[in-house]
């Protein structure tokens, strides 16, 4: 059954059809949205091509799974994610969401930095991206939350992917590591609303 393996529900999800763009609603007289504010999608998958998703790296949990992978969308174009599914009372793996990741090798921000994403709800988190180490060679990151918990990856292949079954109070605090444990740089992550300046 699809249900009692991670990467079969992981594989059903994201090859589901692109479902169809909704309109974004217009904002509100006097407000003035600054960024990108996103595509909204009416289910459906992301159009992933079957035979062509290829699983990278996870971390698990004994109920928390987190995978990084890659496929050839319906326009032939190749996408990287990272995908999280959770195991319900029941047993049965469900998806718990998704977050593209960009693979590029030459990205630079002038010092060490993770692009994380992630999700989160009061009984875990989720979170990874790539790391821009610009050429300090960063092996480990550390992400500490507002409420004290701590969480490690070795950077594998540029990435590093983060899970956690407690509460992880955001914003987290993130701090990059060459192989001496000399810290290399730290930033802000997964910030809350009055923490975005």
């Amino acid at each position: 059954m699809t249900e009692n393996d991670p990467k079969q529900v992981i594989i059903e999800y994201i090859s589901e059809p692109l479902g169809q763009i909704e309109p974004e609603p217009p904002l509100p007289p006097g407000v003035e949205h600054k960024g990108y504010r996103g595509i909204t999608r009416k289910g459906g998958g992301l159009g992933a091509k079957v035979q062509t998703i290829r699983f990278l790296q996870e971390r698990t949990l004994p109920d928390l799974q987190l995978h990084a992978l890659t496929f050839e969308n319906e326009d032939g174009q190749q996408e990287y994610y990272i995908w999280c599914v959770r195991q319900d009372m029941p047993g049965h793996w469900r998806s718990a969401g998704g977050a593209n990741f960009h693979p590029a090798e030459n990205i630079s921000r002038g010092h060490p930095w993770v692009n994380l994403a992630g999700g989160w709800s009061r009984n875990f988190l989720w979170a990874g991206g790539r790391v821009l180490d610009d050429g300090l060679d960063v092996v480990r990151v550390r992400l500490i939350s507002e409420n004290g918990i701590v969480l490690e990856d070795t950077v594998q292949d540029g990435l590093a992917l983060f899970i956690s079954d407690r509460w992880v109070e955001r914003p987290l605090q993130v701090e990059l590591y060459d192989r001496s444990e000399k810290l290399l740089g730290t930033h802000q992550a997964l910030k809350t609303p009055e923490h975005q300046v």
